[in-house]
């Protein structure tokens, strides 16, 4: 079976199955991903802030909602969220020019909130900083390759 490398923009939430790869770059942008150790599929969601107040539809765009996008994935694929492993990614403070509290940091803790309000587990983040990355989840094994972009 040929292999899938599936890119994600800010605003996306793709699913997929193994041997597929899903892939996206962060700066202060987050990223969550969900993969299930037994049936080898998983998903990822790019959101760009954590939640907004002016909206009318769901959008892939606001942490609340990619995180409930990815959900109903699961579901198409008649599997519950607490079968999944979830890291998170991203949250660069890219800009110095940016408020104490950056928007990287406001989705770092936006994203550990949904997941700890559904009860359910990070079991890995690389988050912070101020280096962007390029991630790649590898649907066949679980693991996330992470590539700084940016010099130290």
């Amino acid at each position: 079976m040929h292999s899938k490398r599936i890119f994600l923009l800010p605003g996306d939430v793709r699913f997929a199955q193994a041997p597929d790869c899903l892939y996206t770059i962060l700066g202060s942008c987050l990223a969550i991903t969900a993969w299930h150790p037994y049936k080898k599929h998983g998903g990822m969601c790019h959101f760009q802030l954590p939640n907004s107040s002016k909206r009318t539809e769901l959008s892939g765009r606001y942490g609340c909602d990619a995180f409930y996008l990815l959900c109903q994935h699961m579901n198409e694929y008649a599997s519950l969220p607490n079968e999944y492993r979830y890291q998170i990614y991203g949250g660069s403070q890219i800009l110095k020019l940016q408020p104490t509290v950056s928007i990287g940091a406001r989705n770092i803790h936006a994203a550990k909130k949904l997941l700890a309000n559904a009860e359910l587990t990070v079991d890995f983040e690389d988050t912070g900083g101020s280096q962007s990355r390029r991630i790649e989840l590898d649907l066949s094994t679980g693991q996330v390759r992470v590539h700084r972009l940016n010099p130290p």
